[in-house]
Parts: structure tokens; C-alpha cells; sequence
């Protein structure tokens, strides 16, 4: 048996599993149809270059016996357990895919590899797209090139913050009941709709609730931020679903890492320094900073008695982003 037709067969199978993946995800979970009728064409091109490659590889296919490549994928199983995760896994498998049957066309039907190049072309800028269409991508922009991220109970507070430049904010009611927070909270969604998105250097704002995944759903907010004490965080998944954010508070890295693999879309640390609002608990300390940079490797923030003065120290240690509950309009002005 020519061994070249297993590799073709499986290099297929995986091209379609991600494609059919990346268009059930915008048709069924991001509802953007901009996205689905670009997808749909590319997956059906798919099709038809399969069965330029003619019925050998779909006779031959994988000997399963023989697949030095079946191993568990549990190792991947954690970087998949959120929306990010899961759909740069697919993006990638997908692209993999595309350039094994690039270079073996080249082989077998050499007048129609271009065919296979241009597709996987077309998936390198869909990529772009489909992701950028997500907050997880704004998400992570804006956690890399760093933030300052204001938590408040008051509408006009992060009205004034955003009018100031901020991109990503909290509204963090701790006493109100869902009623006060879903008004407040759609005030806050109405606002955002209406700011000026023509300017050419626009970016979203990102605007999340503490706990309430129940309010959250109903709203355009890009998700919930969540404590320890908490609902858990699968079961805020179950209501929010995989397309809004889940942030989750943490007191230290073990935390963190567990955060992590429940599949927080970014987690925070705290309190770094003493805060009246968690008389209760320890200074986690600037130390802690280093060693959490080295260890946790999704988008993380700082938080908890800092300000204009002990920033610096956080910067320096390796903190990219703070958060900022009664000192953020310093960092704004």
C-alpha cells in the first residue's frame, strides 16, 4: 500500500473536523453571518480539491492499527477549555492540515497545488477575521499591550472613566439586587453602542459584571468577573455560554493555575498590597508578581491597594495589567 495515501486521508479528515468546527462556531455560537458565508465557501472548495485527489486515499485511508499518532490528547485538553483555546487549536489544526496537502500535491497533482496554497492563504486571513469579530481577541490585545482596568459601583464613575480612555472596565455592585445591577448595567451596554465607532483609531470597550452570569447573558456585555466564593465557573459557562468571558479571582498561584484549568478566559491576583476592602486577607506582596509571570500564561491582572505610587514596583516586577478600584481615575487624567 502507498503509505503517502494514510497521510493525505488523515491530513483531510483533520481539514474538514476544524472547518466544520470554525462554521458551526460563527453560524451557531457567534450568530455572525459575515463570518459564515465566508467560511462555507472555503470548506466546500475543501471538497472539491479532495476529489481531485481522486478515490485512492479515501479507499486506502488510515490504517489505525498502524498510527504512531494516536496518543491521548489530554495534554491539549486544558488549553482548550476555553473559546480562545478552542478556537486557535482549530485555526491551527486547520492551517497544519492545509500545508501537508500543499506540499504532497505537489507530488501527485502538481498543476493544482496552487489550489491548496491559496486555501490555506484564505484560512491565514479568515483567521484574522473571525477572531478579531471576538472580545477574547480584544482580550488578550489589550492584556499583552497592558491595562489599567477600573472596577466601580457607579454608572457616572465609569461613564467618566471611559470617556477618559478606558477600554476595559467592571461594574462591581456588591450590594445592589439583579434588578439595579441589570439597569445600571444596560445603561452602561447603551452608552458603549452609541460612542463614536467611526474614528479611525476606534477599539472596543470591554465592559464585564461582577457574578452575575443571569444579568450578563441578557445583556451585551462581554462577561462576568468571579470570586473564590463564588457560583462555579463551569456552571457560570453553562449560562453565559463559550462566546462571553469569564474572569476569576484569585489569592494566589496555586489559585491561579486551578483557574486556569477550570478554563478561565483571564484571572486575576490580589490583594498585592493591604486594602481596606479585604481587611481580611494577606498581602499576596510584589515578590509574587515574578514568579506568577513565569508560571501563568493567559491574560492576568493585579489588584488590590495600589496606585499612582506602588505602580511602578508592580511594572517592574512583571505585572502588565492593574486593576484599580478607588485610585483609577489617577491613572486617567
Amino acid at each position: 500500500m502507498n503509505t503517502d495515501f494514510s497521510l493525505i486521508d488523515a491530513n483531510l479528515g483533520r481539514a474538514k473536523e476544524a472547518f466544520r468546527v470554525v462554521e458551526d462556531t460563527a453560524r451557531f455560537v457567534l450568530r455572525n453571518e459575515a463570518l459564515y458565508v465566508k467560511i462555507r465557501p472555503l470548506r466546500h472548495l475543501l471538497a472539491q480539491l479532495e476529489h481531485l485527489l481522486g478515490s485512492a486515499t479515501r479507499l486506502t485511508g488510515r490504517s489505525f492499527g498502524q498510527d504512531l499518532g494516536q496518543i491521548s490528547e489530554e495534554n491539549s485538553f486544558v488549553s482548550r477549555r476555553n473559546f480562545w483555546g478552542l478556537m486557535k487549536a482549530n485555526f491551527s489544526r486547520l492551517e497544519e492540515a492545509l500545508r501537508v496537502l500543499e506540499e504532497y500535491t505537489k507530488i501527485y497533482l502538481p498543476h493544482h497545488y496552487p489550489y491548496f496554497q491559496k486555501l490555506r492563504y484564505d484560512v491565514y486571513r479568515l483567521e484574522f477575521e473571525f477572531l478579531s469579530a471576538t472580545p477574547h481577541y480584544w482580550l488578550q490585545l489589550y492584556f499583552e499591550a497592558g491595562i489599567v482596568y477600573p472596577l466601580s459601583d457607579s454608572v457616572d464613575e465609569l461613564v467618566w472613566l471611559m470617556d477618559h480612555g478606558a477600554k476595559v472596565l467592571q461594574l462591581r455592585n456588591k450590594n445592589g439586587d439583579k434588578n439595579e445591577i441589570y439597569n445600571q448595567a444596560k445603561f452602561l451596554c447603551d452608552y458603549i453602542d452609541k460612542k463614536d465607532k467611526t474614528a479611525f483609531d476606534y477599539t472596543p470597550i470591554l465592559l464585564f459584571i461582577d457574578d452575575c452570569a443571569q444579568v450578563a447573558a441578557k445583556l451585551p456585555v462581554v462577561g462576568i468577573h468571579i470570586g473564590q466564593a463564588d457560583m462555579p465557573l463551569l456552571q457560570a459557562r453553562k449560562i453565559l455560554g463559550s462566546a462571553k468571558i469569564i474572569g476569576k479571582s484569585n489569592n494566589n498561584l496555586e489559585q491561579m493555575k486551578a483557574s486556569v484549568a477550570e478554563g478561565a478566559d483571564y484571572v486575576s491576583i490580589g490583594p498585592i498590597f493591604p486594602t481596606p476592602i479585604k481587611k481580611d486577607r494577606t498581602p499576596v506582596g510584589v515578590e509574587a508578581i515574578k514568579k506568577i509571570k513565569k508560571e501563568i500564561f493567559i491574560p492576568w491582572v493585579a489588584i488590590g491597594g495600589i496606585n499612582k505610587e506602588n505602580a511602578p514596583e508592580l511594572y517592574t516586577a512583571g505585572a502588565n495589567n492593574i486593576a484599580l478600584i478607588r485610585s483609577a481615575r489617577e491613572f486617567f487624567i
